[in-house]
């Protein structure tokens, strides 16, 4: 293996106390079609150590902590004779959307109405796909996402999703992810893309596996099923050459009613149990959840 090296510093708030489980990671300086971090690490003691960095590179390195603003550094690598590039001490200002973002930050500082912008449907609008490369906002707006779900974590497990799926209702909100290095099948597509459950599915062997262009999906908020449908039909059609439709049917089908009561023991004075959640198995790796 080539030697490497390890990118290090402290991170500390205007006064200079340290900032405890700031995230910070590197990820490749330019336009590459993968924009996910490289590698990362979080702050201990205000200290950082992201180690096993390749040389011969820029990297651009991020550094998050909520309730302060997002600095982002250029790390030169190509100085071999270095094992590690100790970038000092780092202050972070405080978040003040009124305040002007530091020189460090982001070159687009309006990274979010930019990705909002882009990922936006147009009146009468049902259904947008946007393949990779991706715009690099759209990299800021999943690590904010990973970020705010609960820190570096995340951000390394959000790293390697190739799709999406959002909801818009006037404004992008977050959906479904899908990762690996296949692309999602139609029955998939339908599941966590088009929100159609799976009962409600009959796909024919032969379309079990077909895949759907890779990239992420826009759903409008509100449209009935068949506008969906007829949606990812025509996607289909374009992007992959391939005719596809769905009809809807009604059919008959044998079921399981299962009926029941449920008794448990009386709670503490004050502690009032309003729904009982009874969950059932209909498949390997899916429950159906039903509050009673």
């Amino acid at each position: 293996m080539e030697p490497a090296l390890t990118i290090e510093g402290r991170v500390l708030d205007p006064n200079g106390r340290p900032i405890p489980k700031a995230c910070t990671f590197v990820s490749l300086l330019g336009d590459f079609k993968c924009r996910v971090p490289v590698a990362a690490s979080e702050t201990n003691e205000a200290r950082f150590a992201i180690k096993a960095i390749p040389y011969g590179r820029t990297y651009k390195l991020s550094i998050r902590a909520k309730g302060y603003q997002t600095r982002q550094l250029a790390i030169e690598a190509n100085d071999r004779s270095k094992r590690t590039i100790d970038i000092g001490e780092t202050r972070l200002l405080p978040s003040d959307p009124a305040s002007p973002p530091a020189a460090e930050q982001s070159p687009n500082p309006d990274w979010e109405n930019a990705f909002q912008n882009t990922y936006r449907l147009e009146e009468g609008e049902t259904l947008k796909l946007i393949k990779p490369p991706f715009m690099p906002e759209r990299q800021e707006h999943v690590l904010d996402m990973a970020l705010d779900k609960g820190g570096l974590d995340n951000v390394t497990d959000y790293a390697w999703y190739i799709c999406a799926a959002f909801r818009w209702d006037g404004q992008v909100h977050d959906g479904h992810y899908y990762g690996g290095s296949r692309l999602p099948n139609v029955r998939s597509a339908l599941n966590w893309i088009l929100d159609i459950p799976h009962y409600d599915l009959a796909i024919p062997e032969e379309l079990q596996e077909v895949g759907v262009p890779k990239g992420d999906w826009i759903v409008r908020e509100g449209c009935s099923v068949q506008e969906r449908l007829k949606a990812l039909e025509e996607i289909i059609r374009t992007e992959m050459r391939r005719s596809i439709r769905f009809e809807k049917r009604t059919v008959e089908r044998d079921t399981i009613v299962v009926t029941g009561r449920y008794a448990f023991p009386p709670y503490p004075a004050g502690i009032r149990i309003g729904s009982v959640c009874l969950s059932t198995r209909t498949h390997p790796w899916r429950n159906v959840r039903r509050i009673l």
